[in-house]
């Protein structure tokens, strides 16, 4: 992570990702995945998966939150 004054307002502090934390982030993101998958879906039937997948999609909307495409 990158610290730099805000332009806007000296009293704030703007924040941006580096190359180096890009690159963990991604590593890090491959990791959590596969244990999410393991722990989790693994567990599940393909139904179970879509049926998730329905109520997710629901609590989202309901919460104004667009669903990822």
């Amino acid at each position: 992570m990158a610290r730099s004054a805000a332009e806007a307002d000296g009293r704030g502090v703007e924040v941006s990702i580096t190359a180096q934390g890009l690159t963990t982030f991604k590593s890090a993101q491959v990791s959590h995945l596969a244990g999410l998958d393991q722990r989790l879906f693994s567990r599940l039937t393909a139904a179970e998966v879509r049926q998730l997948g329905t109520i997710t999609a629901k609590i989202l909307d309901g919460c104004g939150i667009p669903l990822p495409r």
